[in-house]
């Protein structure tokens, strides 16, 4: 129950940013300075957020649902306020879901299952920001209001977490490992390889609102389905099944078919590079949340700089076998399945 109200806060949070950021954010003088100082804050700062959730939780304060209800208030204010405070609000949000929800899948026996179902959404959350940020005209007060009451039912139901008393059981440390900056180092790769080829894969057949809509929810499938793909073949096996077909599939993205298959194979291997750092570090889940979303910033960063991306096709085979080997070289050195 919790992890589902934390995956439909998380659309509407994404969905609030993307409004905003799309719609009266977009107006603002050097508005290409306050997405960078957006992106910045709702990615980069979720790995120090991210320790300090953890660190409480070590003093026996487990706080990760009032940092997404704080993350949920702080992104209603930024809607109004100033990029940064959104971003604040949505860094606050995903750590605070994120940790719960990795909590949730630990309490419960889930091998990572939960970690897909929570980000998924958010795909959909900002194909829905957006689309009503450019999609029907200037933004007026009927969809700021439909905005808010999103965010006020994710406020109640996440209020209501937050009064509910369960029993909660740490995670017992794993033993240090002399791989384990390898593991980290390659999961944070292939996180960044991720995100540069979902913000730079262009394909021409994607042109109508129907299309993209399947396309986000081709990733979003992707998102929640690789946990559960994960839990049931193991973390290699899963890795070979889905993206070495996604390679091929990129290679005829120029069919629709084709394309959106690459984008749904290509996703399913998200879930992985939260799942396999948290069995080596599982008192640190927050710190690994942030890292890897840190990583996502990091992918952003050449687009915002304008720099030259390959073909679709070209990068989406190669990032496909590029991150295929990095998990490969993972799950051995690691022994997590």
């Amino acid at each position: 129950m919790n992890v589902a109200i934390y995956a439909v806060a998380h659309m509407f949070v994404d969905c609030a940013c993307a409004f905003a950021m799309y719609g009266a954010f977009m107006g603002w003088q050097n508005a290409h300075i306050w997405i960078l100082v957006y992106n910045y804050c709702a990615f980069a700062l979720q790995m120090p957020l991210g320790a300090l959730v953890d660190g409480l939780r070590h003093r026996g304060k487990e706080c990760s649902r009032e940092f997404a209800l704080a993350g949920v208030i702080l992104t209603g204010v930024g809607i109004f306020t100033h990029p940064a405070v959104l971003g604040i609000g949505n860094a606050l949000f995903h750590v605070g879901g994120g940790v719960g929800c990795m909590l949730e899948d630990e309490r419960h026996g889930r091998q990572g299952k939960d970690f897909g179902v929570f980000v998924a959404p958010g795909a959909l959350g900002l194909f829905l920001g957006m689309k009503l940020a450019t999609g029907f005209g200037t933004p007026n007060n009927w969809m700021y209001l439909l905005v808010c009451v999103a965010l006020g039912l994710s406020m109640i139901t996440i209020c209501w977490m937050v009064q509910s008393e369960w029993q909660k059981a740490d995670a017992v440390e794993a033993p240090a490992k002399r791989h384990l900056p390898m593991v980290l180092m390659l999961c944070f790769l292939v996180v960044g390889i991720r995100s540069y080829v979902g913000l730079n894969s262009t394909f021409a057949w994607n042109k109508t609102t129907a299309l993209a809509l399947i396309a986000t929810l081709a990733i979003a499938a992707g998102k929640a389905g690789g946990g559960f793909a994960r839990a049931k073949l193991g973390t290699g096996l899963m890795a070979v099944v889905t993206l070495i077909p996604a390679a091929v599939c990129f290679g005829f993205g120029h069919l629709a078919v084709m394309g959106i298959l690459a984008l749904f194979l290509f996703q399913m291997t998200m879930p992985v590079t939260l799942y396999l750092p948290t069995v080596w570090l599982p008192k640190w889940k927050g710190l690994i949340f942030g890292l890897m979303t840190f990583a996502l910033f990091l992918g952003y960063l050449p687009r915002y700089l304008h720099a030259t991306a390959p073909e679709t096709w070209i990068l989406g085979v190669a990032a496909s076998l590029i991150s295929l080997l990095m998990i490969l070289i993972m799950e051995g050195i690691g022994n997590v399945d």
